[in-house]
C-alpha cells in the first residue's frame, strides 16, 4: 500500500481534473463563479483556473479553513498541513472577491492580502429556539 502522502497527492489531482473538466465541459460559461470553502483542495486552484479560462469573476465564500481541519487530523506542524496552508493562502489572493463568516476571519484574511467581507452567518428571524418539551418530542 503507498503511503497517506502518495495516495493523497494522486487523490486530488485526479479530483481536479475531474472538476475543471465539468465545470468546463457540462455548465455554461459563467460570468461569476461562487466557491465556497473547505474544501480549498482541490475546489480553489480549478475554479481559479476555470474563471482564467472563462474570464469570469471567482468570489470564495471562506467559512473555515482546510489547513486547520486538516490539522485536526494530521497535527498542525505536519508537512501535509502546512503544504495546505501555504496553498490556500497565496491562492485566495487571486480571487476576485470574497466573503467570510466571522469578523475574526476577516480581519485574518486581511493577514493574508485577501479583502474580505465579513457577512455573519444567522437565522433568519423566522426561526426561534425550540421549547424542551417540543425537543423530546422531534428528537
Amino acid at each position: 500500500s503507498l503511503p497517506f502522502t502518495v495516495r493523497a497527492i494522486m487523490r486530488v489531482s485526479m479530483l481536479c481534473v475531474q472538476l475543471m473538466g465539468t465545470l468546463l465541459r457540462r455548465t455554461p460559461c459563467p460570468r461569476l463563479l461562487l466557491l465556497q470553502t473547505p474544501p480549498a483542495i482541490p475546489s480553489l486552484v480549478a475554479a481559479l483556473a476555470v474563471a482564467f479560462l472563462q474570464g469570469a469573476a471567482l468570489v470564495v465564500d471562506f467559512h473555515n479553513f482546510g489547513y486547520s481541519l486538516l490539522a485536526l487530523k494530521l497535527r498542525k506542524g505536519h508537512p501535509l498541513v502546512r503544504a495546505h496552508l501555504v496553498y490556500e493562502q497565496y491562492l485566495a489572493r487571486f480571487a476576485d472577491g470574497a466573503f467570510c463568516v466571522t469578523e475574526a476571519m476577516r480581519k485574518f484574511l486581511r493577514g493574508w492580502r485577501v479583502n474580505a467581507v465579513a457577512l455573519h452567518d444567522r437565522p433568519a428571524s423566522i426561526f426561534r429556539p425550540t421549547a424542551m418539551e417540543e425537543q423530546g418530542r422531534l428528537f
